[in-house]
């Protein structure tokens, strides 16, 4: 009845007024204009002191209105929300148990961070390299193979990953350079062959070039400065070119036989 002066006409003065239901007729559809401005008058007269005082009044609010709203709800809907109430239930602990489920997998992800890696054996490191060189070799060769004519429609296989040479000419220019056997069969004849290729994976700019090219005999062997100075005399290259053959006064890692520099 603390209201009364704004909507019953009552004494603001002598009766303290309920905020909570002043605040509820502000949604009132009925409510006159002049009552809306008398309870906006009232509560710019009369704010919150303390920071104590305002979260008491919004949450005695938020209640009222809650409360209001329960009122005017149906009774269907008040037993519809009560039945629904295990789903919501259910959906809020299987999120707590999704949070705590990724926080734990943080904290043992920073766990093993911390522990010393365990040590690979040469053996395993070897293994992998020589997986990944395969790999690769067989991807020039692909290459290589859709622009032959006389190898379209046999069966290809990678039999033995021989000599290779890992060669950086600058930060821009990485090449590698391959010796391989792969065995070739005629579907239709069964006649199968081992022939030896080179092959070269080049890497500039960050994007990656494959050239792949078989060589005629054993002693065929084009010149590369970068193997050479490496002592990979052994590699055999194409004598017809179309690799990079690196540049004459270099040698890996990123180190000069010769000064080009000439001195003033």
């Amino acid at each position: 009845m603390g209201h009364r002066r704004y909507l019953l006409g009552g004494n603001a003065k002598t009766i303290k007024p309920d905020k909570r239901k002043l605040v509820l007729s502000f949604d009132d559809p009925n409510i006159r204009e002049e009552e809306r401005r008398e309870l906006e008058k009232y509560f710019e007269e009369n704010t919150c002191s303390t920071f104590r005082e305002t979260c008491v009044m919004l949450r005695d609010i938020e209640r009222a209105r809650l409360a209001a709203k329960k009122d005017k709800m149906s009774a269907a809907r008040r037993a519809d929300i009560i039945a629904r109430a295990p789903y919501f239930l259910e959906e809020r602990q299987k999120l707590q148990a999704r949070e705590q489920a990724s926080r734990e997998e943080a904290a043992m992800q920073i766990l093993l961070r911390r522990q010393p890696r365990r040590g690979v054996s040469d053996k395993e490191i070897i293994q992998n390299a020589r997986k990944w060189m395969s790999k690769e070799v067989m991807v020039a060769f692909e290459e290589y193979k859709k622009r032959s004519a006389t190898l379209s429609g046999h069966d290809c296989q990678l039999v033995e990953l021989g000599h290779q040479c890992f060669n950086v000419e600058n930060y821009c220019n990485v090449f590698h350079h391959f010796n391989f056997k792969v065995k070739i069969e005629n579907p239709i004849t069964s006649v199968s062959r081992v022939s030896l290729f080179f092959a070269e994976l080049r890497d500039m700019f960050g994007q990656k070039y494959y050239f792949c090219s078989p060589l005629e005999s054993d002693s065929e062997n084009g010149q590369c400065s970068a193997c050479s100075s490496q002592g990979m005399d052994d590699l055999q290259h194409p004598a017809t070119g179309g690799y990079f053959r690196g540049s004459t006064g270099s040698a890996f890692p990123y180190m000069y036989m010769e000064d080009d520099v000439d001195d003033d």
